[in-house]
């Protein structure tokens, strides 16, 4: 089974590549990094032609978000101690490319002008997710079982 991110869904390009672009919104290509798992590298290497190969944090297997967040994050520091950085999922689907980009814009020029605070950009979603353990209340209000 091909994981979702390397999925083209609707699109000539796949997940991880339409999220590469997203965020060449806020960073130039040496900047971006991408977190994979190296049992997919089938799926991400042609994905990730575009980006320095020393920018590919590759964890020898999938353990998933938190730990490919820690990863990145480690690295990033080593590199660059108190950069802005902007983390972004790579199997969303979104509609409207440019308002996100607007608004990864917005949030990046809020970190690097407020060292040290956090900014969380999210979309509204058009329904709860059932697969998520989601469910919604009289008054919209979502809760996870």
């Amino acid at each position: 089974m091909v994981p979702k991110q390397f999925c083209s869904l609707l699109r000539k390009t796949c997940l991880l590549e339409v999220a590469i672009r997203r965020v060449q919104a806020v960073a130039s290509p040496q900047h971006i990094c991408s977190v994979v798992a190296e049992q997919h590298r089938r799926w991400w290497s042609g994905a990730l032609e575009s980006l320095p190969d020393h920018n590919t944090f590759m964890q020898p297997k999938n353990c998933g978000t938190p730990h490919g967040v820690l990863l990145a994050l480690l690295q990033i520091e080593r590199r660059a101690p108190n950069s802005v950085v902007v983390l972004l999922p790579a199997d969303h689907y979104l509609s409207d490319e440019t308002t996100m980009a607007r608004s990864l814009r917005t949030g990046a020029n809020l970190a690097a002008d407020n060292h040290g605070q956090v900014y969380l950009v999210g979309v509204e979603p058009d329904c709860p997710d059932q697969q998520l353990g989601y469910s919604f209340r009289a008054n919209n209000a979502a809760t996870l079982r």
